[in-house]
Formats: C-alpha cells, sequence, structure tokens
C-alpha cells in the first residue's frame, strides 16, 4: 500500500505532543515513548527530535528497537508537525528498510528560527505536535492503528531588563554582575551573569554557583531604544556543565553601541532586554492512548480529502467569492497607479499588520498607498488571501512575494514562498547565493546544498565571488556545514 491518497487513513498513525517546548533554539535530543506496530509484524518503534542550535533546523528520526520482529521490514512513513488546528503545517514522507536497531534520520524541517514569532498561531501553550505514519509496502493492511502520546519537557525562561548605569564611566574588563535563580521540580539552578568590556566588545560570563547536574541555556540579549523598541537581539546557547563557567564574547560591539548611543543611552545607562531559558529534559513522557482493530473501510468514511474538505466548507467558498465582488468592499490599495478593492475584516483576520494598519488609519480613510511593491505581486498576495492558492511562481516573482509576504507577516504564504525559493535555488546564480545566505530562515538551505555538493560548488565562480564580497558570511557558512558534516558521520 503507497502513501495516503487523501481517501483512507494510514494504517498505523503515532500522534506525538511534546509540551512545555523551549522558546528559544537549544542543542540537544528528545526521545518519544515507545510504540508497537502489531499489523507490521509487531516491530516497537521510537521518535527522536534533533533541535540543532547551530543549524536553525529540527530533524526527526524513526528508530526501530532490537524487537521480536522480522529481521528487515521496508515500510513508507511521513512525519508531520501539526498546526494547532490539527492540519500538516509541514510534511516530509520517505521510505526505507529497517533492521533490528536501526534509524532513518529526516532533516530539512527549517522551523526552529521561526518559532517564536509563528507560536501563537502554531504552537499554542508552548507545545508541538509530531504526527508520523507508516505504510507497508506492497501489503494490504485492512486495519488501523493509533497511539497517542505526551512528552513534557522541563524547561525554564526568565525576563528582565537589565540596566547597566553609568555606562560611560565604565572600564575596561570591569563588571556588572546579575543572579538568577530557577526552581524546577527539586532542581534550583543559580547563575550568575557578568557584563564586561573586552578588546572593543561586551563580554558575556555565566557561572553555575549551584553545579548538581548540568542542563542546556539558551539567551537572547537587546538592546531597549528609549522609546522602548528592541533592537539588534543577539542569541547565544551553551551545555552548563558541573562547576563550569562559559563565556560569550562579542554580544555586542563598541562600534554598534556608539552607533546608537543617542538612542539607546539615555540618562548615561545602557538598558538590555534579556531572556535566559535552560533546558532540563523529559519532566514525563507517556503514552496516553492506543487502539488497533479499527477496519479501514470505517475510517474510510470517517475521513475526508482534503478537496472534499474544502468543498463542503462554506466560508471558503464564501471568501473565495469576495475576491471577485466589490459589493461589501471597505478599503482599496493603491498600487503602482493600480487599485485593489478589498475587505478589512478578511485582510486583518490573516495578519497583524494588515489590522494594525487598518486600526491606526482614520475611519474614513478608504484609500491606502502601499509603497515599494509591484501591482503584480500584490495581485498575487490578495490572491492568496482569498483564496489560498498561487499561481506557478518563477524564481523572481516568488522573491518578490517573499519579501512582501515577511513585510505584512502572512506565515503561510511566506512558508510557500521559502519551500519554493528553497527546492529551486541555483547557486550557479550569485545573486540567488548572496540572497539566501541573507536570509536567516534560508541560508540553512544553502548550507544543505553544500553539504551535499560542496567539491562542485566550492569550486564554482559564484562561490569565489561571494566569498571575495563577503568574506565573514562565508567563513560562517563554512564553519556551519563542517560541523554539520562531520559530526553527522
Amino acid at each position: 500500500m503507497g502513501f495516503d491518497d487523501g481517501t483512507s487513513l494510514a494504517p498505523f498513525t503515532y500522534i506525538w505532543i511534546i509540551e512545555n517546548y523551549p522558546k528559544f533554539n537549544f542543542d540537544c535530543k528528545v526521545f518519544s515513548p515507545k510504540f508497537t506496530v502489531e499489523s507490521m509484524g509487531g516491530t516497537e518503534w521510537y521518535v527522536v527530535v534533533y533541535a540543532m542550535y547551530d543549524m536553525d533546523l529540527i530533524e526527526f528520526s524513526l528508530n526501530r528497537s532490537d524487537d521480536s520482529g522480522p529481521q528487515k521490514i521496508e515500510i513508507e512513513f511521513e512525519f508531520s508537525i501539526l498546526a494547532a488546528d490539527g492540519t500538516p503545517w509541514i510534511e516530509k514522507t520517505n521510505r526505507g528498510t529497517f533492521g533490528k536497531g536501526m534509524c532513518f534520520r529526516v532533516n530539512d524541517f527549517e522551523v526552529t528560527n521561526n518559532f517564536a514569532e509563528i507560536g501563537t498561531e502554531f504552537l499554542p501553550m508552548k507545545t508541538v505536535t509530531i504526527r508520523c505514519r507508516m505504510w507497508r509496502r506492497e501489503t494490504n493492511i485492512p486495519q488501523t492503528g493509533l497511539w497517542m502520546a505526551r512528552t513534557r519537557l522541563e524547561t525554564d525562561c526568565i525576563s528582565f531588563i537589565w540596566p547597566i548605569k553609568d555606562f560611560s564611566t565604565l572600564e575596561l574588563a570591569e563588571e556588572r554582575w546579575r543572579l538568577l535563580k530557577y526552581t524546577m521540580n527539586g532542581f534550583t539552578p543559580c547563575l550568575e551573569l557578568g557584563l564586561f568590556f573586552f578588546e572593543h566588545d561586551m563580554w558575556l560570563k555565566i557561572i553555575n554557583t549551584n553545579p548538581t547536574r548540568k542542563f542546556h541555556m539558551s539567551w537572547e540579549i537587546s538592546l531597549v531604544g528609549v522609546d522602548g523598541k528592541i533592537h539588534t537581539p543577539r542569541k547565544g546557547y551553551g551545555c552548563i556543565e558541573l562547576e563550569k563557567s562559559m563565556i560569550f564574547r562579542g554580544v555586542f560591539s563598541m562600534d554598534t553601541l556608539r552607533y546608537h548611543a543617542s538612542q539607546f543611552f539615555s540618562y548615561d545607562a545602557l538598558c538590555l532586554k534579556c531572556e535566559f531559558e535552560i533546558f532540563v529534559g523529559d519532566l514525563e513522557s507517556r503514552i496516553e492512548y492506543q487502539t488497533s482493530g479499527v477496519p479501514d473501510e470505517t475510517c474510510t468514511q470517517m475521513d475526508c480529502s482534503t478537496n472534499r474538505l474544502e468543498s463542503c466548507c462554506p466560508l471558503k467558498i464564501s471568501v473565495k467569492e469576495l475576491h471577485d465582488d466589490d459589493s461589501l468592499v471597505d478599503v482599496n490599495f493603491r498600487v503602482d497607479n493600480q487599485v485593489f478593492p478589498a475587505h478589512k475584516v478578511i485582510l486583518g483576520a490573516q495578519s497583524l499588520v494588515f489590522k494594525d494598519m487598518f486600526a491606526s488609519e482614520i475611519r474614513e480613510t478608504r484609500t491606502i498607498d502601499i509603497p515599494n511593491v509591484k501591482s503584480q505581486t500584490f495581485k498575487l498576495l490578495m490572491k492568496y488571501v482569498y483564496t489560498d492558492t498561487l499561481p506557478d511562481l518563477d524564481w523572481e516573482s516568488a522573491l518578490e512575494l517573499h519579501e512582501v509576504a515577511n513585510k505584512y507577516k502572512l506565515l503561510g504564504l511566506l512558508c510557500e514562498c521559502t519551500s519554493f525559493l528553497r527546492l529551486n535555488s541555483s547557486l550557479s546564480d550569485n545573486s540567488n547565493l548572496e540572497f539566501l545566505n541573507d536570509k536567516d530562515y534560508l541560508h540553512r538551505a544553502v548550507e544543505r546544498l553544500y553539504v551535499t555538493q560542496d567539491n562542485e560548488i566550492l569550486r564554482s565562480d559564484s562561490w569565489k565571488t561571494f566569498k571575495q564580497e563577503n568574506p565573514r558570511e562565508a567563513l560562517e557558512t563554512l564553519e556551519r556545514v563542517f560541523i554539520m558534516k562531520f559530526t553527522s558521520i
């Protein structure tokens, strides 16, 4: 039996809910509870989540235990990250032959760098829901199985404002200290944070004053302007070992601080917004529900394909019809001398940027100018908002649409464009290379290509040009690729 075509359920489905997922990136593994698939020879399995800070990625692996089933079994499987409404947000399908004790690793879930931004929409209450579906090739399995598991992680995040007073009088290597105390299920880590200047940079020192066990820490420090806005966030992470301190160099450079002096140093005080999150491990992990023996015919009657769901949803049909109906229009957008009629409630429901724009506009205003956007690009954006569809894109149109989707925080459209650019990037075009490396959430795709095509890429003219024009970015890219390539051997 092949992959699900939308008309029947998979022979086996495993849904794993991970609660209290860290806000920031971390660098470790989370193991699911084990599950048994009776319809596949009684084989035993578990899932592992790899969250890798340096690569801004989540990766999964499907692992077979050393069970009493057949020596080898060939299966098809699919990993999905589910949105808050249970629909797949990101999906990856694979097939493999599993011997006892073997695993298959699935990468390219490039989402961790955006977790904080998309969390309220896709990850409610700091919860990540992972679905694994499994099929056995060329085998008709008349019954389906469903297991549901839950893992609660032990994490805690402390956020605070740290004013550094008399900033202009700080001497070289003079330290300013702050104490952090956590309480986590009998574990009470206590950390001392120190900031000091050395070699034209601000450095951060972290000392574990209660070394009873090791844990992972991620942090973010930002400058707070006199207007209260957050600027130039800096991030880092590390594993806090027993009786060990950590030092992070170059949190902010003196050049950066001098450049923003008038904006940040009101009354000679440097104001920092700090967030420090620690991750200890699993607090609880259990199987919550399991069933098997449900006939596939019954499940087929209960299931709906995506197409049938869309066709039976009156709200979706009504919104699509509004795209070509000007009778209830209450706002117009003027883009590149072309006017686009729209409905505030439709755009405001999908984009907080549009919602804030409408709230700040004078009530009588019916026409809003959109500068620096091509009319054809805005037309594609409007089509997606109303119909949830896109025509075939080329690189240039996808690139322009990506910029606009990012500007207006249309996360579904942003994911569509990101996927297109990642899958269709050509490293023979130096402009593509520069763009992808310039975007935090896209340049990981280039690194993936480096890992598999390093000899070809490093000999190319586009790489030589990019290296000459962007030496620092080229070095950082090679460092991450080296870590990724040689730690996975």
